[in-house]
């Protein structure tokens, strides 16, 4: 999480990802499924900036690269997902796409 945000109240965490609560707010939703990275890909936390860069290219590469199961391509999946993001639609925020 970026420096200038660790305090604000928008800002909250359970141990996992960081959320940003915020109306007025557009956010994107991402998935990446457990099985999409291969387990050579790993995360290392002392990396230089150098490093990470190559790092992530090297993880964009390979999720490009269609690795695993690739759940989402079966349509009885990817309903599952769109309903959960529909069942709270206009209740606690607007999906605009």
């Amino acid at each position: 999480m970026r420096d200038e945000f660790k305090n604000s109240h928008l800002w909250h965490s359970r141990g996992f990802l960081p959320h940003y609560d915020a109306s007025n707010k557009f956010q994107m939703i991402t998935y990446r499924l457990a099985d999409s990275l291969p387990q050579k890909i790993q995360s290392n936390e002392t990396l230089s900036a150098k490093e990470k860069l190559a790092r992530r290219i090297e993880i964009d590469k390979a999720l490009d690269e269609g690795y695993g199961s690739c759940l989402l391509e079966n349509p009885l999946v990817a309903k599952i997902v769109v309903d959960a993001w529909k069942f709270f639609d206009n209740k606690r925020y607007d999906l605009i796409a």
